[in-house]
């Protein structure tokens, strides 16, 4: 039974070896391809999380900060 169950965890760590692999060289291929664009790609969030996303977390904590006293 031990050397059952040691041959699953033995195949659970194969496949989490394999599955960390692949996560790994879809990253670096990606990072290798893009690597021109990054700087743009940053500045487009900034820019997105400027105008949207930074205004609406204000008037959400201004409207918790009102609504709390």
């Amino acid at each position: 039974m031990s050397t059952f169950i040691t041959a699953v965890f033995t195949l659970i760590a194969i496949g989490h070896f394999i599955w960390a692999t692949v996560v790994a060289y879809r990253g670096l291929t990606w990072i290798l391809t893009n690597f021109d664009d990054i700087p743009h790609i940053w500045k487009r969030n900034w820019r997105y999380y400027r105008r949207f996303i930074f205004p609406e977390m204000k008037c959400r904590i201004r409207r918790w900060f009102i609504n709390l006293f």
